[in-house]
C-alpha cells in the first residue's frame, strides 16, 4: 500500500483542442456570462512519485463533475502536473456543457514556487462576480505540516516537484488577498495548529488532516458534488470523507477530515500559550503525550486538547487547582470559538483515533531534532502563543 508519506497526475485521456494562453484577468475560451459565482481550483502536484495517483484523482474529479446534475453552480478548474506523458502542467476548465479543456498549457515549471501557485489561483479566481464570489482551493501533494526536511534547507511543508517543496509561510504569503473562503489539503499532516495559524489571513476555513492520507485520497466522487454549490458546507465534506473510509476494510479503513474556521485561530494560540507555558514553557517533556498523530520513530504531532488537559493537571499539581481549570477553561472557549468539526475512523493505521479532536500542535517532546526548535520559533502560531 502507497501512501503520500512525509518523509520525501490521467495523463490526460482527453483530446486537446487548443492551449491558450491568458493572463490573470483574461480567459478568452470561457463565457465569463455563464459561470458561477462559486469557483473550485483542484492544484495537483503530481511531478514525483505520486504521478499515477493524481492522474486517477483527476479522472475521479472529472467523471464526478459531469455526473453531477447541478455543475453548472460552481466553476471547476484543475491544475495537474505530472511527470507522465510530456510532463508539462496544465489548466483544465470543465466547462459544464462539453468536456474538460485546456485553459492554459504551461511549459516546464516549478508548481510549488510562490509565483507559479499565485499565478495559476488568480487566474482562476478572476472568475465570478467579485462583490459575491466564493473561493475553494484543494491543494493536493505531498505534505508535511510545517516540519523543515533539514537545518539547512527550507521547510518541505509542502508539495513535490522534482524535489522542489514549498514552506507555509510562502505559501501563504502567495495567497493573500485572493479572496479564498475555502483551503482544503489532500495531503499528509497538515491539519494542525501551525498551519491555522499560518493561513489565518489568507482564508476562511481550513479543510486538512492531522494524520497523513492515503493515496485513496479525497473521495471526490462525492466530494466534487458537495463542492459543486454557490455555498459549499465544509462539514458536510468532512462527513463525505469519514464515509468513504468508514466503508474500507482492513487497513484502509484509514483516514481522519477536519474543518477549522481561521478567525478563531490567534486567540486559540493566545490561550494556548497561557496554559502551556507555565506548564512546560519550551522545556521538553519527559514523555509522549497518549494521543500523537504521526507514525515516525521521533513524535512530533500532537493532539492540541488532549495536551491542554495535561498542562491543566500539571498546573494544578504543582501550582493552583483554579487558575489551572480558569486557563484551560478559557482555551477550551477558543477551541469552540474555531468551530472544529473532526470525524474519523477508529484508527489511521496503528494510531488509535478515539477520543482524537482532529487538530495537531508540535510540543517538544523526549527525543530532540537538531536545529527544530530554533525554525519553530519562527512560525505565527509560536508568536501568537508566547
Amino acid at each position: 500500500m502507497n501512501i503520500k508519506r512525509f518523509t520525501f497526475a490521467i495523463c490526460s485521456l482527453l483530446t486537446v483542442l487548443c492551449f491558450i494562453g491568458c493572463g490573470n484577468d483574461d480567459l478568452p475560451s470561457i463565457d465569463k456570462r455563464q459561470l458561477a459565482d462559486h469557483s473550485v481550483l483542484v492544484y495537483i502536484v503530481a511531478d514525483n512519485n505520486l504521478s499515477d495517483s493524481g492522474d486517477e484523482s483527476f479522472r475521479i474529479i472529472s467523471k464526478a463533475y459531469y455526473n453531477t446534475p447541478n455543475r453548472d453552480d460552481a466553476n471547476l478548474f484543475v491544475y495537474l502536473d505530472n511527470h507522465e506523458g510530456d510532463g508539462l502542467p496544465v489548466l483544465y476548465y470543465l466547462d459544464p456543457k462539453t468536456e474538460p479543456t485546456v485553459l492554459k498549457g504551461y511549459t516546464e515549471q516549478n508548481s510549488v514556487s510562490p509565483s507559479v501557485i499565485r499565478e495559476v489561483c488568480s487566474t482562476v479566481f478572476s472568475t465570478g462576480q467579485r462583490a459575491k464570489s466564493v473561493n475553494s482551493v484543494i491543494f493536493w501533494s505531498h505534505g508535511t505540516n510545517w516540519y523543515p526536511a533539514n537545518t539547512k534547507e527550507r521547510t518541505r511543508s509542502f508539495g513535490e516537484d522534482n524535489n522542489a517543496k514549498i514552506d507555509i509561510s510562502d505559501m501563504a504569503d502567495a495567497l493573500k488577498g485572493l479572496s479564498i473562503n475555502n483551503l482544503m489539503f489532500d495531503a499528509c499532516l497538515m491539519g494542525s495548529a501551525e498551519v491555522a495559524a499560518e493561513f489565518a489571513d489568507v482564508a476562511d476555513v481550513l479543510v486538512a488532516s492531522p494524520t497523513e492520507i492515503l493515496t485513496t485520497s479525497y473521495p471526490y466522487r462525492t466530494i466534487i458534488p458537495a463542492l459543486c454549490t454557490s455555498k459549499p458546507d465544509m462539514h458536510k465534506v468532512v462527513d463525505l470523507y469519514q464515509q468513504y473510509y468508514s466503508s474500507l476494510s482492513d487497513i484502509y479503513q484509514s483516514g481522519i477530515l477536519t474543518a477549522v474556521n481561521l478567525k478563531g485561530i490567534r486567540r486559540l494560540a493566545e490561550t494556548f500559550g497561557k496554559l502551556k507555558n507555565p506548564a512546560y514553557g519550551d522545556g521538553h517533556m519527559t514523555t509522549v503525550p497518549e494521543l500523537c498523530y504521526d507514525r515516525e520513530r521521533v513524535h512530533l504531532f500532537f493532539d492540541i486538547l488532549q495536551f491542554a488537559g495535561r498542562c491543566r493537571d500539571k498546573i494544578a499539581e504543582e501550582s493552583d487547582a483554579g487558575t489551572a481549570d480558569a486557563l484551560y477553561q478559557d482555551f477550551v472557549q477558543a477551541f469552540r470559538d474555531c468551530d472544529i468539526y473532526t470525524r474519523h475512523t477508529d484508527k489511521f493505521i496503528t494510531i488509535n483515533l478515539k477520543g482524537a479532536c482532529g487538530l495537531s500542535v508540535y510540543i517538544p517532546g523526549p527525543a530532540i531534532v537538531a536545529g527544530l526548535d530554533d525554525f519553530y520559533k519562527y512560525l505565527t502560531w509560536y508568536q501568537w502563543s508566547h
